[in-house]
């Protein structure tokens, strides 16, 4: 059984009713090798949109022969936040993979050695997965915590002061006893966690790291499901 389970959130875009966007997701998994049988929850906020409720039927049948895949459905809004949550109540498993629906991976890597690494590593608490090069840039660059190198087992690790809601690996003990406590429903978690970490201490608590040295190309892109109708 796998020690970790993924959740792809979503929310009524306005491609609705087509499932491109999230298939395009979906599909891009087979770049971090994870187990066939690894639980994936398509974790999807609250919507009235009669075409947000048409996706949903045909995602249904999409995942119908993918018995470890199911979609929950907030029964009310919660935006990011909220929408975690309510999935959080699927999940058992000691890590937990957080993924958007419009962030597809573009690079491999194998995510049983980003947990072996973590596992061996107490400092590895959020590993980002960067939608740009790993440099000092933006909200990684909002003070000088950026850049050290911590090189595991398996990979280097570039630590950032950015916490971010972009796809990211985290323990599921991590997310309940820190994040989900402090972070309340109707915004992002981003919007509570980003410009936190200004000292080491409490850089230690959040432990952020970006996968990869400096530099390394992005491994994940963005094909923006808010402001496209079509891939």
């Amino acid at each position: 059984m796998s020690s970790y389970s993924i959740i792809i959130t979503a929310s009524h875009i306005q491609s609705h009713p087509s499932i491109d966007f999230i298939k395009c997701t979906i599909e891009s998994l087979e770049n971090i090798h994870m187990k066939n049988d690894t639980q994936i929850i398509l974790a999807h906020d609250y919507s009235t949109n009669s075409n947000f409720h048409t996706y949903l039927i045909d995602l249904k049948e999409y995942i119908a022969d993918k018995h470890h895949v199911q979609i929950v459905v907030c029964d009310k809004y919660g935006h990011l936040t909220g929408n975690i949550r309510n999935a959080f109540e699927y999940i058992q498993t000691e890590y937990v993979l957080i993924i958007q629906h419009d962030l597809p991976f573009i690079r491999e890597f194998e995510i049983e050695k980003v947990i072996e690494d973590m596992k061996n590593n107490p400092k590895l608490k959020h590993i980002r997965f960067n939608k740009r090069a790993n440099i000092k840039t933006g909200s990684d660059a909002i003070n000088d915590l950026f850049g050290k190198q911590l090189v595991s087992l398996n990979y280097i690790y570039t630590r950032t002061p950015s916490w971010s809601d972009n796809n990211h690996l985290c323990c599921t003990d991590y997310y309940r006893d820190i994040i989900l406590k402090e972070c309340k429903n109707g915004k992002p978690m981003e919007s509570y966690l980003i410009t936190k970490s200004n000292t080491e201490v409490i850089h230690n608590k959040y432990g952020t790291y970006l996968l990869g040295q400096i530099n390394e190309p992005a491994y994940i892109k963005h094909i923006d499901g808010r402001c496209r109708k079509h891939l």
